[in-house]
């Protein structure tokens, strides 16, 4: 009881868990097993550490960090290996509602993007759990950042807005600066809610929360839209999250809708793989 309205979730595949953050006041974040599929326990978090609506993870290092939804945001960092609560960052003011985070471990920085108009991008160091810095805030226009996903190895970020069309904003993050202006998407292309990436191929997905919705692939080697976006079927409506396989050459995005559904994508031909999963 009180495990509300799952908002974010990382998940350590060789450990064999998943952490799921609650989207309540204060927030809460799950440990479930994934070999049993079980729920193994809790974390309640404290007063003002509320609403949790992003995650990235750091398996290798053994720890997960979780974004809440508050002005001023809060990073929560979460040690796996004892499942303990180990320490709490609130960002500067004005680096409000934190609903997108990346993690590059090799580098040893999370990223987290702003609700705001301009979004903004917080950098965290990992090593000593401090941010560093101030913010670094878009262009004038590229308002309220709702999705993310990162090139490590390329050293660039990319952030969605809810803007209408949508808009991406590329970022170095080696000099944790605006590469050029965003990338505006064609009319209708709005609100970009989900997000996810095949840099080996070479190309990143956004889904949109438009019904019905739609997903955009965007070229990372020209920063150009590929074609017009994919639509999918009537029903299949804002598409709040989203995953990948490339080696088998599919994504999966998961809409808001009652009750939600799983949209299946051929990379290959940029089709839909037959109707949704209704769950």
């Amino acid at each position: 009881m009180g495990e509300d309205l799952p908002r974010a979730a990382v998940i350590d595949t060789a450990a064999g868990f998943l952490y799921i953050g609650t989207n309540t006041s204060p927030g809460v974040i799950a440990k479930v097993r994934l070999s049993d599929f079980t729920r193994v326990g809790s974390i309640i978090l404290a007063s003002g550490e509320n609403q949790i609506r992003s995650a990235a993870i750091d398996p290798t290092g053994g720890f997960a960090y979780f974004g809440t939804d508050t002005a001023p945001g809060k990073v929560i960092k979460i040690r796996l290996s004892d499942f303990t609560k180990i320490g709490t960052v609130t960002l500067a003011a004005g680096e409000n509602n934190l609903l997108a985070a990346v993690i590059d471990t090799a580098a040893g920085f999370a990223y987290f993007g702003t609700n705001t108009s301009p979004g903004m991008v917080a950098k965290i160091n990992l090593t000593t759990f401090t941010e560093v810095g101030s913010a670094l805030a878009l262009t004038s226009g590229e308002n309220q950042i709702r999705s993310a996903t990162i090139d490590a190895t390329a050293g660039l970020a990319y952030f969605g807005t809810a803007n209408s069309p949508g808009k991406i904003a590329k970022i170095n993050l080696t000099t944790f600066t605006e590469v050029g202006a965003a990338l505006t998407l064609a009319s209708g292309e709005n609100d970009l809610e989900s997000a996810t990436i095949d840099p080996a191929a070479g190309f990143a997905y956004f889904g949109t929360s438009t019904s019905p919705a739609k997903i955009a692939k965007i070229n990372l080697t020209t920063f150009t839209e590929v074609g017009a976006a994919l639509t999918l079927a009537s029903g299949e409506n804002d598409l709040e999250s989203a995953t990948i396989d490339p080696a088998a050459g599919f994504a999966y995005f998961g809409t808001s809708t009652s009750p939600a559904k799983i949209a299946k994508i051929n990379l290959t031909t940029f089709t839909e793989v037959g109707a949704a999963l209704t769950l």
